[in-house]
């Protein structure tokens, strides 16, 4: 069970952990709270399936524009799988190409892009 010890004030929760045991610090180092995890458990992460963000594959299907504030040209590339490269404030506010930033396919908005889960085997 996930226990949750809070830390004064007085003493930030960075100096509070010690290094005999498995920490999280929930919060703030100042302000925070250490959860450990006793018995051996496991630390669990959950992420957003849902949120495009930066670096996330995506699939694209619908059609997008040739920049962010929608003039231009119609990008399309349906059914591409590609990755968001940067998100601005916009129109169309999702730069997505190659992984490697060197080839743009154009701006989208997010409903014209579903997230991809991108997963990565073990060596």
């Amino acid at each position: 069970m996930l226990a949750f010890s809070p830390v004064s004030s007085a003493t930030c929760a960075f100096s509070a952990a010690s290094s005999s045991e498995t920490y999280i610090i929930v919060g703030d180092f100042n302000q925070g709270a250490l959860a450990n995890f006793p018995d051996g458990e496991e630390i669990r992460f959950t992420f957003d399936d849902i949120t495009l963000a930066t670096d996330d594959m995506v699939k694209i299907i619908g059609t997008g524009k040739a920049s962010v504030d929608g003039s231009g040209n119609t990008a399309y590339g349906l059914g591409w799988i590609r990755y968001i490269q940067k998100v601005y404030k916009g129109a169309y506010p999702f730069r997505v190409g190659t992984r490697d930033g060197r080839w743009t396919t154009g701006f989208y908005k997010a409903s014209a892009l579903e997230k991809i889960q991108e997963y990565k085997t073990k060596k």
